[in-house]
């Protein structure tokens, strides 16, 4: 799929692109019994270097046709926890949580571990969390982290 990208002019993703990736991915997903869990995008597997493919990729829409995965909170709740602060042990938690969901405790020596845990906390905004990316974990991060734990690991 194709898409300029945050810094020139990142747009949605049109439907056909996410069609024809819908049928490619279940035909990957079947022939090599590829678990959901391990569809990600490049922010996921590189927080440090890639933002893509976005806040504005579906990956609610493509959970719902199995292909990858999502949590099963509403958005009622959701948006009432929004930048709820949360104490130090529910950041830890949260912190935990992102590492049992694969988000990488490894980062380049170049790079600070602040900036490390940040660039994970908005790698996974962009993909469960689309409407608020700022590198802030609030009640709305941990529960969603807590969900995906309960169903998914």
């Amino acid at each position: 799929i194709h898409n300029r990208g945050h810094q020139h002019g990142y747009e949605k993703f049109t439907s056909k692109q996410i069609n024809s990736l819908k049928q490619l991915l279940k035909q990957l997903i079947q022939l090599y019994k590829i678990d959901i869990k391990n569809i990600l995008g490049h922010s996921d597997i590189a927080p440090n270097r890639k933002t893509d493919p976005g806040e504005k990729f579906p990956w609610k829409l493509l959970a719902k046709n199995k292909i990858g995965f999502w949590h099963s909170l509403s958005n009622n709740l959701l948006k009432k926890n929004r930048k709820i602060k949360v104490n130090i042990k529910d950041k830890k938690i949260f912190i935990n949580n992102l590492y049992k969901i694969g988000y990488s405790k490894n980062f380049i020596k170049k790079i600070d571990e602040s900036y490390h845990l940040k660039s994970i906390i908005k790698a996974f905004q962009r993909r469960f969390r689309q409407e608020l990316i700022n590198g802030i974990i609030d009640k709305e991060c941990l529960l969603i982290s807590k969900n995906l734990i309960e169903k998914y690991y």
